[in-house]
C-alpha cells in the first residue's frame, strides 16, 4: 500500500512540475507568452495573416512590462500593461489597445481601420 501511495505521489508531482515551471515563467500572468497573427479584420472582412504579411506576425508580452512586436521579420521592442482586462501596448510612438476574449488577443489598429487577431503560441 505503501509503494502504491508513494507511486501515486510521484506521478501527481510529475504533472504539476510542468504547470508550476509554466506558471513560474509568465508570473501567473495570463497576458505573458508569444502571440501568433492569425488574421486580420477589415471592413468586415476577415483574411488569413499570410494573404497581408508574407512572413507572418507576432506579438511577445513579456513579464516585465516589455513587448517585441515582429512583423514580415522587421521586429520592433516596446512596452505593455493591462488595466482591467485591457491591454495597452505601446511600440515606438504608436499605442495601440487590446484584450484578450475566448483564448484570442485582438489588437485594434484604428489609424488602419483594422484589428489582428493573436493566437497563444
Amino acid at each position: 500500500m505503501k509503494k502504491t501511495l508513494r507511486s501515486v505521489t510521484f506521478a501527481l508531482l510529475l504533472l504539476l512540475i510542468p504547470i508550476g515551471a509554466a506558471a513560474c515563467k509568465n508570473n501567473g500572468d495570463p497576458n505573458v507568452g508569444k502571440w501568433n497573427a492569425v488574421t486580420i479584420t477589415a471592413l468586415g472582412l476577415t483574411v488569413d495573416i499570410d494573404a497581408a504579411f508574407q512572413y507572418g506576425a507576432s506579438l511577445d508580452l513579456k513579464a516585465n512590462g516589455k513587448c517585441t512586436v515582429t512583423i514580415d521579420g522587421d521586429s520592433a521592442t516596446g512596452e505593455w500593461s493591462a488595466v482591467d482586462g485591457i491591454l495597452t501596448i505601446s511600440v515606438k510612438d504608436d499605442s495601440y489597445t487590446a484584450y484578450i476574449e475566448d483564448g484570442i488577443l485582438v489588437m485594434s489598429m484604428p489609424d488602419l481601420a483594422l484589428d489582428v487577431n493573436f493566437e497563444r503560441q
